[in-house]
């Protein structure tokens, strides 16, 4: 399913339907995938980094094998000096070639992290957050609407809307939302956020919200 598309669930149909074919469980389990897809991406770029690592390790040793036969070369014969600098230095531009490529291919996973992942899961829990809340300020209103009747009956200086807005259950739910919306604007930042325990934390509240929505 198309998780954009949450916004427009009407809550008093969401609710109505089965725990299965629910539109919010849907999106949470679209959510869930995502994240579990999220961490063997991070992963990969584990092991990635690792590999890069060991790269330039091996850089490092032949550049020093290098500069040994460089400063020393009356160690050996010349051909043999020439000779092993040579392949050396074939060595060298191997190793090379290959921790450019390795950085190369952690700028490539790092970009599908970032565009591909990371920013479709935080849209996906805005969506389906702003969604409850739409959900559960619905509620709230016409709960207060049943208690009070319009603005004429109950004759308060406020809305039933107002009051909706105002109560404990939506301004703790709207919180969360601004808390899940705050995306970090550094790409570096943003996956640490997302590779944190938060996301997790916010599924689990998620689900809590859906279940307490449901029961209503």
């Amino acid at each position: 399913m198309q998780i954009d598309s949450i916004d427009e669930i009407q809550p008093d149909v969401a609710q109505s339907e089965s725990p299965e074919t629910n539109p919010f469980n849907q999106a949470l389990a679209e959510i869930e995938s995502q994240l579990n897809g999220l961490t063997s991406a991070f992963t990969q770029l584990d092991a990635l980094q690792t590999e890069e690592q060991e790269c330039i390790q091996a850089c490092e040793q032949i550049a020093a094998e290098e500069r040994t036969v460089l400063e020393n070369p009356n160690g050996s014969t010349k051909k043999a000096a020439v000779d092993r600098l040579v392949r050396i230095r074939a060595t060298r531009d191997l190793r090379n070639a290959k921790l450019t490529n390795v950085r190369k291919r952690i700028a490539q996973h790092t970009d599908l992290l970032v565009f591909d992942l990371a920013q479709p899961l935080r849209r996906n829990l805005v969506n389906l957050s702003h969604a409850l809340l739409a959900a559960r300020r619905q509620r709230i209103e016409t709960l207060f609407h049943q208690l009070l009747g319009n603005g004429i009956d109950h004759g308060l200086p406020v809305s039933v809307t107002d009051l909706a807005q105002r109560s404990k259950p939506v301004l703790e739910l709207q919180r969360f939302c601004n808390w899940v919306r705050d995306a970090r604007k550094d790409p570096q930042e943003e996956l640490a956020e997302l590779r944190s325990e938060l996301p997790r934390r916010w599924l689990t509240k998620l689900r809590s919200v859906i279940a307490q929505e449901q029961s209503m």
